[in-house]
């Protein structure tokens, strides 16, 4: 199946800093394993305005529309899926991120009622999973119910929230798909270097505090987990040779 990772561009001038997303990196590489084919369309990055959203979609033929969400950009992703759902009515949704991680389910359901299925914290065993099962048009609630973190309408048209995975082997989720990042679109990333010259890299996932101001912890959990050093220098190394950072 063809999957489109999207994040929608801020109506209004938010003064976001435009970095690569290595959450989607790593779910792109996740259900390419799987055979899928991703895509990813970060719209303020890659200059597509809403105006020309719906063709560039339409030229992709995606499959699956997966978007990542902040509970900032509620209002953003409700009006990106608005004009999704004018045109392409039977396209799948999904959502994950910070906001449908900390949100109640129902909530979720309440304030985006166009979407299909959330996923609560990381996604990268989840997503494929869920992709199979609809892939073979077996995603009724009794299957979903097995898929780690998601956030479905149950038999009983209810909401249910699958219990959360934790990869405890962070070198099994591989390197994110640089292959679909163009680094020289985001130039404002770092102040210090040239445009088109730094990546962020990720070492560990998990936090054992539970800050009020942060959702790392309810995101990746509490035990922290770690790469391991040759992992990481492969990523440093595949970055430098191949990509010139």
């Amino acid at each position: 199946m063809k999957i489109l990772f999207l994040i929608p561009a801020p109506k209004k001038n938010m003064n976001y800093v435009l970095s690569p997303d290595i959450a989607l990196g790593y779910l792109a590489t996740a259900v390419r394993k799987q055979g899928h084919q991703p895509i990813i369309l970060h719209m303020e990055a890659d200059k597509v305005p809403y105006s020309k959203l719906i063709t560039k979609i339409k030229l992709i033929k995606p499959d699956i529309i997966g978007l990542r969400v902040f509970s900032r950009d509620i209002t953003d992703c409700n009006y990106c899926i608005s004009l999704i759902r004018e045109v392409l009515k039977n396209i799948y949704i999904v959502i994950g991120g910070p906001h449908p991680t900390m949100a109640p389910s129902q909530d979720l359901f309440d304030t985006m009622p166009s979407i299909d299925y959330g996923f609560k914290g990381e996604a990268e065993k989840g997503l494929p999973l869920l992709l199979d099962l609809i892939k073979n048009h077996q995603n009724k609630p009794n299957n979903l119910a097995t898929i780690p973190g998601l956030i479905y309408h149950n038999s009983k048209n209810k909401i249910s929230t699958n219990k959360q995975y934790f990869e405890p082997n962070l070198d099994q989720l591989g390197i994110p798909a640089w292959d679909l990042i163009n680094f020289k679109k985001y130039s404002s990333f770092t102040f210090w270097a040239k445009p088109g010259k730094t990546a962020p890299i990720l070492l560990t996932r998990g936090c054992p505090y539970s800050c009020e101001f942060c959702a790392v912890h309810l995101l990746a959990g509490k035990k922290i987990r770690k790469r391991s050093i040759a992992h990481v220098i492969s990523e440093i190394e595949l970055l430098h040779y191949k990509y010139n950072i």
